[in-house]
């Protein structure tokens, strides 16, 4: 795979607008015939597929026999996820198929447009517990949900047509379902609802999102709220059952006593049959210990689409509780931003594949009848305007009058002549940018912590699409944007950095800061634990860690400046990458002792807990030599031609 193609598709942005590319697979004795239903450039003629190659458990080839975990029960990594995506494209993406489906991506794409695969498996249920979002493009190198344009989507043969739905304005409205019956073991969803309700809170405090719980947990209370058609979206996190043969299992729910209600996937969608239905049903049925509930699943999603519910997601094995909240967060607030349905979930997706919980992106399934089902308009996702809004509205003459007046200093300003920079930004860059740090000291409590002479620092952290104006090549992890921190680079790396940059600009003089200088700039002149204070709530406005209770909206690293910066202007010194430095009051970059030469990083990671993003718990010494994966970036510093002279004690 190239490094163009790689940077073209994580720039990829989600159309606005799917066709779609419809396969049915059905079982003829001991093979399989897949077809091609309706695509962008018409149907095609069925082709036969080798059964055998369908095998739920059957490996990829004789060398990984016993490798692959069994994808009907439980999460696999991401290396089984390609090896089974690859083995299940390459053996039904053939002959015709393969032609239409090359042929189908090359026109929507040269439309603007995007295209989802819509898998029709009816025909063949015990298909059905395979990953097929986990679709692996050998030519392209990528799975097919990983992509903004290629969701995958799966469909079933119910008797109603397909619904019309049409936007609405906002408010988004979200009803939760989490039944707590006796008897049976404790779920978290209220839990789960708390940490989505606080991720939601920027859309629910905006008036995109209204969101309520259902209370009590019954079937008879879930129709009296939805009887009025203002639920859009219903989200359900309930224990999960296999049903008896021939039942599509059931949803344990609560009876008026607050004991346990076992409801068939037929009386849940009649609950909910109204000529206004939910947009969208999102079912997290956990079971625990409890038999597999596949066939469940797809019962209760046909049961539902068959009522007139456009679309429902399911989760095709147990998904982990951090990965719900995150997947689930995702989702919503793509709807609230006047996204499909189709493209909240690659949103959704992303967020699992990119953050914390990369085992368990393939786990979400969508079902869907109908086509680019919007749940708000896409030009009405802005907050409505309250009555204090609208006063201040009325003020806006005199606004503009003042406005105009600032705009002519503005004006003036600019045009009058300006002392030089002492820290210019390097020519030809698109992030990097310094700032000055002028002597002075810090005394903490158990240092003194001085910088004798002036030097500039970068206010953010290289990023990769700097690191790739200046070295080139290829990137590695080619699908994250440009605008996230460099990672997956040495200390050594580092340096090459910034003797390329030096290159670029002879007279220069770039660096890595020293441990002593960055922990002084980053401080801002603080002596708390963080450059805000000590109070951990808070971490989430300033910094990307990895905080259960205060969520800041990334699972991996976040786009450099994302967070609020310190009062000097550097931006993600708590958290995001972990950014090597110089040994405090060093010359070189290592320390050799008995265990070899060692390395320093500062500032703590997304994945760290917040204890390790202070100034003291995110010191970490590793091996120079060690390529620090995706938790590791750095940031550049300048001299100003004066000494450096560090103490750090």
């Amino acid at each position: 795979m190239t490094s163009r193609a790689a940077r073209e598709r994580s720039q990829r942005s989600v159309p606005d607008h799917f066709d779609t590319f419809e396969l049915s697979i059905e079982r003829m004795g001991e093979h399989y015939r897949a077809q091609v239903i309706q695509s962008p450039v018409g149907p095609r003629s069925p082709v036969t597929v080798d059964g055998r190659a369908l095998e739920p458990d059957a490996p990829a080839s004789e060398e990984n026999a016993g490798a692959v975990r069994d994808v009907r029960r439980r999460p696999v990594d991401r290396q089984d996820l390609r090896r089974l995506g690859e083995r299940l494209f390459r053996s039904v993406f053939i002959e015709t198929i393969a032609e239409a489906f090359r042929a189908s991506v090359e026109r929507v794409r040269s439309e603007g447009a995007g295209l989802r695969i819509r898998l029709r498996l009816n025909r063949a249920p015990e298909l059905a517990p395979l990953p097929w979002e986990a679709l692996w493009d050998p030519s392209d190198r990528a799975f097919l949900a990983d992509q903004a344009d290629l969701p995958v989507v799966r469909s079933l043969e119910v008797a109603a047509g397909a619904p019309t739905i049409r936007p609405t304005e906002p408010p988004m409205r979200l009803l939760a379902l989490l039944p707590d019956p006796r008897g049976e073991g404790k779920l978290g969803g209220a839990e789960e609802w708390r940490h989505i309700l606080d991720q939601l809170s920027p859309w629910i405090e905006g008036g995109l999102i209204t969101a309520e719980c259902v209370e009590p947990s019954t079937l008879d209370e879930l129709g009296r709220r939805t009887n009025d058609g203002s639920c859009q979206v219903l989200h359900v996190v309930a224990h999960g059952m296999s049903g008896d043969a021939g039942s599509s299992g059931v949803l344990m729910l609560e009876d008026a006593a607050g004991g346990s209600d076992a409801v068939t996937g037929g009386d849940f969608a009649r609950a909910l049959e109204r000529e206004t239905p939910p947009r969208l049903v999102v079912l997290n049925a956990c079971h625990g210990a409890r038999a597999a509930i596949d066939d469940a699943f797809d019962g209760m999603a046909q049961h539902l689409l068959s009522r007139g519910v456009p679309a429902v997601v399911a989760m095709r094995t147990t998904i982990s509780d951090a990965a719900a909240v995150s997947f689930a967060t995702a989702l919503y607030g793509a709807l609230a931003k006047g996204l499909t349905i189709e493209g909240a979930m690659v949103e959704a997706r992303r967020r699992l594949s990119l953050g914390q919980h990369r085992t368990e992106w393939a786990t979400p399934v969508l079902y869907s009848r109908a086509k680019n089902v919007r749940i708000l308009a896409p030009g009405s996702i802005w907050p409505k305007i309250s009555a204090k809004q609208r006063r201040r509205q009325q003020l806006s003459g005199i606004a503009a009058g003042f406005l105009a007046a600032v705009l002519a200093f503005v004006l003036i300003w600019w045009w009058l002549p300006k002392e030089e920079s002492p820290c210019p930004p390097p020519a030809g860059l698109h992030d990097l940018q310094f700032i000055e740090i002028e002597p002075d000291f810090i005394d903490l409590e158990d240092r003194n912590l001085t910088i004798a002479d002036a030097f500039c620092i970068g206010t953010k952290e290289v990023s990769r699409r700097d690191w790739l104006t200046v070295m080139g090549g290829e990137l590695p992890r080619p699908d994250w944007p440009l605008e996230w921190p460099m990672t997956d680079v040495t200390i050594e790396d580092a340096h090459a950095f910034t003797e390329q940059l030096q290159e670029r600009q002879p007279g220069a003089s770039y660096r890595l800061p020293t441990a002593a200088e960055w922990e002084f700039a980053a401080r801002a002149k603080a002596t708390t634990a963080y450059f805000f204070g000590d109070d951990t709530s808070r971490l989430h406005k300033f910094g990307n860690c990895n905080n259960f209770l205060s969520r800041d909206g990334h699972d991996g690293p976040a786009p450099i400046g994302s967070y609020e910066p310190n009062t000097s202007g550097l931006y993600d010194v708590h958290g995001n990458v972990a950014e090597w430095v110089l040994w405090p009051g060093e010359d070189g970059p290592t320390l050799t002792d008995e265990s070899g030469e060692k390395a320093l990083r500062l500032g703590g990671s997304f994945d760290n807990a917040p204890m390790s993003c202070t100034f003291e718990g995110s010191r970490s010494e590793v091996k120079a030599n060690t390529s620090s994966r995706q938790d590791t970036g750095f940031r550049v510093a300048r001299d100003l031609g004066t000494s450096i002279n560090i103490e750090d004690n």
